[in-house]
């Protein structure tokens, strides 16, 4: 990683990557999504279930809204 990046930079690098990893928050193991949830409200994102409000939330979309199967 460039080593004159910004703080701002950074954080929103690692949200990114946090949000990547996402994507496989179904197939974590529960020690996991409870690892990636504290990491997202460390870096001020929403856990899971805050993702969706609960009237929202079909069991089968994920964390971004996509439909999985």
């Amino acid at each position: 990683m460039d080593k004159n990046i910004t703080r701002k930079q950074y954080k929103l690098k690692v949200i990114e990557l946090l949000d990547d990893l996402g994507w496989e928050y179904e197939r974590m193991t529960s020690s996991g999504k409870e690892t990636l949830d504290k990491l997202w409200v460390m870096f001020g994102q929403p856990t899971w279930e805050e993702s969706f409000l609960e009237d929202e939330a079909p069991d089968n979309h994920n964390r971004f809204g996509m439909e999985v199967e």
